[in-house]
């Protein structure tokens, strides 16, 4: 799916299984607005994106207030809004009144200094304040209290909560008024947590893994009750904060009057028929008067074919002032024109000048002279009306020439190198740096510690070469030949290979680091101690190479033809091999620590026997019938992979993600997957025999005929399906 936002908002995506038994999409739309007193809330110049829960600071377990909730909800039944920030205590204040008004909505609550019971139902008088946090620490709770179960005022002697309804207060310690706050709800309190539905055997055989039958949606609105507001509000209503603002007591003003709207497409060049809009609506509001800002979140969903939602081509997201609606063509000839920008948005070509208005050399060169010999007639009148003689000016001028194309002449010629000549310095010197040596024929020399630093070997012929100890750091290298060469201890750290051809060539200890091998050979090449550390060899060849314990760290192999290379016991952490054919490599026992492997690598029938390959990316990769035993690839992702027929016994895949690979015959036993995931996997008649499979995720795991006997199923969802079946 095409997203194309023409708004300064963010946007997010959420599947999700809203329709029983149907999967559905969520999109959500963010704005985040600088506020004003007076005046009218202005774009923010960060935009913040839909994002995650967020607690305050010190809070890493999440167990009390939210700051910010999960832009990430499915759905919503209301408007949430939500007020975080301080109260300002006016001089000598104990006690003043906070108001949170929104058009018609208005809740007020009464903000005390802290307070104590002095015995019986007397309270001591408040304390002063000079600013109190609107958090549920501050209103009735305490341990035991599962509504608010971090605030206070519950536990025997405790102080009174700061934060009370001014028409229900506390009157004696027993009393138990309505919680009052004006922040987010967390999900793991009372009020949210009932709403959850009941998940009982029978779900899990009927239901799973859509929500229960009577999940409660307002589960999603994460505002106290008395925040919700239905119908949900139009996004132009007054704002009025009092009490929350150190120079403003009584701040106004005003939702920014804006509508996004969203719609979708189920053609790649859709008509208007087939440009449909979601029906959203602002359901959250979030003002921030610690740092005066606003974030508003609209959102629609729709029913989809499944979570990968193929049938929907593009997401248009647009916005208009809310005193207006546009009319649907008139959007989607907008989204036409995003469209279509999107699709031209590099620089087009200059288009060739019709052939009436091309000139011809003769014409351009007459026109050329045609302009000096005026701009030399008017800079020749310019010198006269200065009392200055044109004519010495132009002697003077002939004369500076003719030096200068003496010196010229003086300047010794570049010596132009051929063989022969090559051979000749040879006998007297080893250092070459620098020359401009394109072309030249070295076949057959001994080179033994000769310096090519920086120098220019474009095209240059190494052919069977003896290159012990040569140095040709940052040199260019551009198609030339190192076929049949032999290399020992040689530097090419920095040199640009660009196609040039190491095919049979030996390297030796050789380092080929930072170099650029972009398109290069390296076919039927071997090497001992090989360092290419951090290099470029995008689209090379090193078909049937053999380098044992090389090091390849963080080099960028994609695309690259990597056929029956043998690389056992080499370093590849951090590189990458993305989209390489890589069929019947040797692997075994190297170090792929964070190896980028997917965007269509072919790697059917290789040897990872026994690598080091944590963190590692893998989605999409061909790996059928390859050799992953006693492999560590803790965190590993093989999303969409294809194994089928390979055997990955004994293989450590702790947290790793399988979801939607085709693992259909694989041999993995005594694997460990603990708590990883094999969401929509194919495991046709895989064997998981003894394995770990503790936590691990199902959801839509086809597991006919799969062999799970003596495996950890604990803690999965597969294991409460099965006793179900046994019931």
């Amino acid at each position: 799916m095409e997203i194309i936002n023409d708004t300064p908002f963010t946007f997010g995506l959420l599947p999700g299984r809203i329709y029983f038994p149907h999967h559905s999409l969520t999109l959500i739309v963010k704005g985040t607005f600088d506020l004003q007193h007076l005046t009218a809330p202005q774009l923010a110049e960060e935009q913040t994106f839909p994002e995650g829960d967020v607690f305050y600071e010190g809070d890493d377990e999440g167990k009390g207030s939210v700051f910010y909730e999960s832009d990430f909800a499915y759905a919503k039944t209301a408007t949430d809004c939500f007020l975080v920030g301080h109260c300002q205590g006016a001089e000598a204040a104990r006690v003043r009144r906070v108001d949170f008004k929104i058009g018609n909505f208005l809740k007020s609550v009464a903000v005390f200094g802290d307070r104590s019971w002095l015995g019986g139902y007397t309270i001591s008088q408040p304390e002063y304040f000079d600013t109190l946090a609107l958090r549920y620490e501050n209103a009735l709770g305490g341990p035991g209290y599962t509504d608010n179960p971090v605030g206070k005022g519950i536990a025997k002697g405790s102080v009174l909560p700061n934060i009370e309804y001014p028409d229900q207060l506390m009157q004696s310690p027993q009393s138990r008024p309505p919680m009052a706050c004006t922040g987010a709800v967390n999900r793991n309190w009372t009020p949210r947590r009932l709403k959850i539905g009941t998940y009982t055997h029978n779900y899990v055989k009927e239901r799973w893994p859509w929500f229960a039958e009577d999940f409660d949606w307002s589960y999603f609105n994460s505002a106290p009750a008395d925040q919700q507001v239905k119908p949900c509000l139009t996004g132009d209503e007054p704002l009025v904060v009092t009490s929350m603002h150190p120079q403003h007591d009584v701040f106004e003003t005003h939702l920014p009057g804006l509508r996004a709207r969203i719609f979708v497409s189920t053609a790649n060049e859709p008509t208007l028929q087939q440009f449909t809009e979601v029906k959203s609506q602002l359901d959250t509001v979030w003002v921030n008067m610690d740092d005066q800002t606003l974030r508003l979140v609209w959102r629609g969903w729709l029913q989809v074919s499944s979570d990968e939602y193929p049938e929907i081509k593009h997401c248009f997201v647009f916005a208009e002032p809310t005193t207006i609606v546009t009319p649907d063509h008139v959007v989607f000839e907008r989204f036409q024109e995003c469209w279509l920008e999107l699709q031209y948005d590099e620089e087009p070509e200059e288009p060739e000048e019709p052939a009436a208005d091309k000139l011809t050399s003769e014409e351009i060169n007459a026109q050329l002279e045609k302009e000096i010999a005026e701009a030399r007639q008017s800079m020749r009148a310019h010198l006269i009306s200065l009392g200055v003689d044109p004519k010495e000016l132009d002697d003077a001028m002939e004369k500076a020439i003719a030096e200068e194309e003496k010196r010229e002449a003086e300047k010794p010629k570049p010596k132009v190198w051929t063989r022969e000549l090559f051979k000749l310095a040879l006998e007297k010197r080893r250092n070459f740096s620098q020359e401009d040596l394109t072309a030249v024929d070295f076949s057959g020399l001994n080179l033994q510690g000769v310096d090519f630093k920086q120098a220019d070997l474009t095209q240059a012929s190494f052919y069977r070469c003896k290159l012990t100890n040569c140095d040709f750091s940052q040199a260019i290298l551009e198609k030339a030949s190192f076929v049949e060469s032999y290399s020992i201890e040689s530097l090419f750290v920095g040199a640009d290979l660009f196609q040039a051809d190491f095919s049979h060539a030996r390297l030796n200890s050789t380092n080929l680091s930072d170099c650029l091998a972009d398109e290069a050979c390296f076919d039927n090449s071997m090497a001992q101690n090989l360092v290419m550390q951090q290099a470029s060899a995008n689209k090379a060849s090193f078909r049937h190479m053999t380098a044992p314990s090389a090091d390849f760290t963080a080099t960028d192999f994609s695309y690259s033809d990597l056929s029956a290379v043998d690389w056992h016991q080499s370093q590849l952490s951090q590189a990458s091999i993305e989209g390489c054919v890589a069929k019947a490599v040797n692997f075994m026992l190297a170090d792929l620590t964070e190896l980028r492997a997917s965007e269509g690598l072919d790697a059917e029938g290789s040897n990872f026997c026994q690598v080091v390959a944590p963190a590692s990316i893998w989605e999409q990769a061909n790996l059928k019938n390859c050799n992953f035993t006693y492999a560590k690839m803790q965190g590993a992702t093989l999303n969409k992979a294809q194994l089928q027929g390979a055997d990955v016994s004994a293989a450590d895949f702790k947290l790793g993600k399988f979801a939607g690979a085709d693992l259909a015959t694989t041999k993995a036993v005594m694997i460990n997957l603990f708590e990883g995931s094999f969401e929509k996997a194919n495991l046709t008649r895989a064997d998981l025999r003894g394995s770990n499979l503790y936590g691990v995720e199902f959801l839509e795991a086809n597991i006919e005929q799969t062999l799970f006997e003596a495996a950890n199923l604990h803690g999965t969802k597969l294991k409460a399906k099965m006793r179900e079946g046994e019931r």
